[in-house]
């Protein structure tokens, strides 16, 4: 199988980011989700986040598995999310807020929220607000909404660390317990309920997203085992439009997705290349396309077309996912190499 080469990885996050932006359109727009009105299920934004769940699974296994040094994955995985999160938090504090905020630049820069969104950089305690910015009436938007999955992302990657240092990826028998594990938290994950929240951490959320990121880790480890064909693609369509009105339904959708995207992702005919060799855009746009679209609506009213919202909000995020990409998040990846040198001789000193 296809690993790392003329793969569809890049696009597909790259499409699922694009789904994840236009979903907040209808948000902001204060309509429902069309793909939600269909499944009453899962909607765009749901859609979008599993896919970058499931080719996370996958690829950080893969990485895992390539290379199980512990401060290396460490390193890569700390790279890869955290200098982008800080200059888009910066971004939003001393540029965004002064613009947007109803307050004066003092009162602003007094406030004691102003700063305290810096506690975003940490991904546990997320603060969504800054003081007078985006007031729609009584409503006050959130800033960057989309910052609160980053957290499970990284949790993940915790996960990952943990079960490939037990040994779970090297043994059908124990990786068997991951299975079990996704199978009881599917089979109770609808009685759980909307608020319940262990160590602050919203469980249903943390139940899809670990459904989604280790049915994709599942899919790398039985790569060998589990076919990949175009039959059983059409035969798992087939199955999940005849569950549409079955208890079953939400079952396929966390079976079909990740099957369905890993498919695509290594046995089909590589696409998007005219997208995918300007870098990795999709980091970028998850990170900006929410503050850029609370931009457009303030400043239109909150009275503009989803349609002209949604094309308006994609050109300037786009641009902001170039700038990310190649003025932070590709220059900072190139660092790995340094960086791990780095601690490894702090490390040789403590001990």
């Amino acid at each position: 199988m296809k690993q790392t080469h003329s793969n569809n990885f890049d696009i597909l996050r790259f499409l699922a980011a694009i789904v994840v932006l236009y979903s907040h359109v209808y948000s902001f727009a204060k309509v429902q989700d069309p793909l939600f009105r269909l499944t009453n299920s899962i909607g765009f934004g749901e859609l979008g986040v599993a896919i970058f769940f499931v080719i996370s699974g996958y690829l950080i296994t893969m990485s895992w598995q390539r290379n199980n040094n512990i401060l290396v994955f460490l390193i890569n995985r700390t790279l890869r999310i955290f200098p982008a999160l800080i200059i888009v938090v910066l971004f939003a504090i001393f540029l965004v807020g002064p613009l947007f905020s109803e307050l004066s630049i003092k009162e602003y820069f007094v406030n004691k929220q102003t700063f305290s969104y810096f506690s975003n950089i940490s991904l546990f305690k997320l603060q969504n607000y800054l003081p007078g910015v985006f007031i729609e009436g009584n409503t006050t938007h959130k800033i960057n909404a989309p910052l609160w999955t980053l957290f499970f992302e990284f949790v993940m990657y915790l996960l990952v660390l943990f079960f490939g240092l037990v040994g779970l990826f090297h043994s059908f028998k124990k990786y068997s317990i991951v299975l079990l594990v996704i199978g009881a938290l599917w089979y109770f994950h609808s009685d759980i309920p909307n608020d319940l929240f262990f160590l602050k951490i919203h469980v249903g959320n943390f139940i899809s997203f670990f459904i989604y990121f280790f049915m994709g880790s599942l899919l790398y480890v039985f790569r060998d085992s589990i076919p990949l064909k175009s039959r059983y693609l059409i035969i798992g369509s087939v199955l999940l439009i005849a569950s549409y009105f079955s208890k079953f339904f939400d079952l396929f959708i966390f079976i079909y997705i990740p099957y369905t995207i890993i498919y695509i992702a290594l046995h089909v005919k590589a696409f998007g290349t005219f997208i995918t060799k300007h870098g990795d855009l999709s980091y970028g746009i998850y990170i900006y396309h929410y503050i850029i679209q609370n931009i457009i609506f303030y400043m239109f009213d909150y009275k503009i077309g989803i349609w002209y919202a949604f094309v308006l909000s994609l050109i300037i995020t786009l641009g902001f996912a170039y700038f990310s990409w190649h003025g932070i998040e590709k220059k900072s990846l190139a660092l790995k190499e340094k960086t791990y040198i780095y601690f490894r001789n702090c490390l040789k000193k403590v001990f």
